[in-house]
């Protein structure tokens, strides 16, 4: 265990303040930094070094926390404790009942480690209802029950990984809970019992919403969102009725075990229409086939200059250029190809009518990742960019670690080399 950032203007009897990375009162020097060997498992000199390590750590933090007045402040509290399993021993509830009374701020915990079971007893449940924190981020395989009078009325940014949160089935409404809240994270986070999760908040600007069960329904109705991603099951976006007007950047992987039916897709083309003023927008997973099932509803994005695609089904090239069509002012596009060997045979057959428009006028920059030799679709996506991309000037090839550039055979070489390009300014990369 060890803390990696600081405890910023803690005043204490000895100074006026006290720094981890700076300045200490001479009898709260720190001991030597101490993080617990990976293995050495049996080596009784080492296990006796790390059990003297973590006594004078947890003496060194407890006199800290214990000799400072009262009325001291501690404005930020960062610590990261590599084994979840150390949590009690080392006194972590001990600690944020010191520290949360004392007008923390800034709130920063990673317990790096895996248990069978989440802990419970770790964090008292006073996180959520402290006053004055701006910041908290909580990261770690640890459970932590909501009080029912959850509140954070000065809470600005808020990031939960691995977690699991117990509730009482009163619900989650963040705009009353947290209503200055300006970043949400909650990647990974197994919520029992919360009831409604409303992510409606007018003061919301960026949400990161992963994998994780949220265990009941989820409002997501946040009319200022500017950045947006999110990982997992279609099904919980399409309860929103957001405009995104203000989005200008937005990440979706979406992973469902069976395709959708055409009314899901269908609402989720309905879902993305509201972000027409992106700039950045990514593809992920399963996105693009829901996409393509309604590609007649596709919407025009005028502002998007960058788009990222990766898809774990077919690319169809009809889709494909049917979603470039919708991007008319393009300048980068990334491509993320699968190594499945299903795809080994596959070919890309475009279309001869008209192109999109981005690819005669805009499309400056095209990166593709994971290349392989085969499948020959790689090739069939380079070939159809190199020669329809008039204003095109880099094209950057990231091969796959299995086949660098240096390991190709003659013929891939010469097959890459001899497609005619569009634009004689173009330079190929290959890494």
């Amino acid at each position: 265990m060890m803390i990696v950032k600081k405890i910023d203007s803690v005043p204490c009897r000895m100074a006026s303040s006290a720094t981890f990375s700076r300045f200490f009162p001479q009898n709260l020097q720190p001991p030597l930094p101490f993080c617990p060997p990976d293995g050495g498992a049996g080596n009784d000199v080492n296990d006796e070094k790390v059990v003297e390590s973590e006594k004078k750590f947890m003496e060194f933090v407890n006199r800290l926390l214990m000799n400072c007045e009262s009325t001291s402040v501690v404005n930020e509290f960062c610590l990261i404790c590599r084994k979840s399993a150390s949590c009690q021993k080392f006194g972590l509830s001990l600690w944020m009942s010191l520290v949360l009374p004392r007008g923390v701020q800034v709130l920063n915990i990673l317990v790096d480690g895996y248990t069978n079971f989440p802990q419970f007893e770790v964090f008292p449940s006073e996180i959520f209802t402290c006053k004055t924190l701006v910041v908290l981020k909580l990261h770690g395989w640890l459970g932590l029950k909501l009080p029912k009078g959850l509140c954070l009325p000065n809470l600005k940014v808020l990031h939960l990984h691995t977690l699991t949160l117990l509730g009482d089935n009163t619900g989650w409404l963040l705009s009353s809970c947290c209503p200055l809240l300006d970043d949400l994270v909650i990647d990974g986070v197994e919520l029992f019992d919360v009831g409604l999760i409303d992510f409606s908040s007018p003061s919301l600007t960026r949400l990161a919403w992963g994998q994780g069960s949220l265990g009941g329904k989820v409002v997501l109705n946040s009319p200022n969102l500017e950045y947006l991603e999110y990982a997992g099951d279609l099904y919980p976006l399409l309860s929103s009725n957001c405009k995104f007007k203000f989005l200008l950047k937005a990440i979706l992987a979406l992973e469902n075990k069976n395709m959708p039916h055409d009314h899901d897709a269908n609402q989720f083309c309905q879902f993305i229409s509201e972000m027409r003023n992106l700039e950045s927008f990514g593809l992920f997973g399963d996105s693009l086939q829901c996409l393509y099932q309604a590609g007649h509803l596709l919407p025009e994005f005028i502002n998007l200059t960058r788009l990222e695609l990766s898809t774990v089904r077919d690319l169809y090239s009809k889709d494909f250029e049917t979603l470039l069509k919708s991007t008319p002012n393009l300048k980068v596009l990334v491509c993320y190809l699968s190594p499945l060997k299903m795809y080994d045979d596959m070919h890309l057959h475009f279309s001869a009518k008209e192109r999109p428009l981005c690819l005669n006028q805009y499309l400056r920059e095209v990166e593709i990742k994971s290349f392989f030799i085969i499948p020959n679709y790689g090739f069939d996506l380079v070939r159809y960019l190199l020669k329809h991309g008039a204003v095109l000037q880099k094209m950057s090839i990231h091969v796959a670690t299995t086949e660098m550039p240096e390991n190709w055979s003659s013929s891939a070489r010469e097959k890459l080399n001899k497609f005619s390009k569009c634009s004689k300014n173009c330079k190929i990369m290959l890494i």
